[in-house]
């Protein structure tokens, strides 16, 4: 089955944003509440690969601080 161009992009940025949002449950379940500043500049990244990346980051990263340094580079 052939999906549109308009479909494809609307499945990819629902993965972005719950990918996105992964990613700020898992810091919010380690160190409790996150900065909005840190939020904004998780939900300006779009390239899937990166963000599944944070992803894992956000899982091992020793403190919300070493995450947020990953944001900036």
């Amino acid at each position: 089955m052939i999906e549109s161009p308009l479909i494809q992009e609307i499945v990819a940025r629902s993965r972005q944003e719950a990918t996105q949002e992964n990613v700020l449950k898992v810091l919010e379940a380690r160190f409790g509440a996150v900065l909005p500043d840190t939020a904004v500049h998780l939900r300006a990244i779009a390239d899937e690969q990166k963000l599944r990346d944070l992803l894992i980051r956000a899982a091992l990263c020793p403190d919300l601080e070493a995450f947020q340094n990953l944001l900036q580079a």
